[in-house]
């Protein structure tokens, strides 16, 4: 029975192991084609307009407003 526990507690530790690259996958995704997103709204207005667009219908959070309040600021700017 101990020997049985065992291998569930090893399996459970993979589980959680591949879970956290699958949460560190993602987050390098988004940091990807965020970095895209806003390197071709800086160059484009139309975009930056569009983007503006989305970010103030989307986020609504005071702490993520507030985090990214210069970027918003320079996107303001190329429009």
């Amino acid at each position: 029975m101990t020997d049985l526990r065992q291998q569930i507690a090893q399996k459970e530790d993979e589980l959680a192991r591949l879970k956290d690259r699958i949460k560190k996958q993602d987050a390098g995704q988004k940091i990807v084609i965020g970095g895209l997103v806003l390197s071709i709204a800086r160059e484009n207005p139309k975009i930056a307009e569009c983007l503006l667009g989305e970010i103030n219908s989307r986020v609504t959070r005071k702490e993520d407003l507030k985090r990214i309040e210069t970027m918003l600021d320079d996107l303001k700017q190329r429009c």
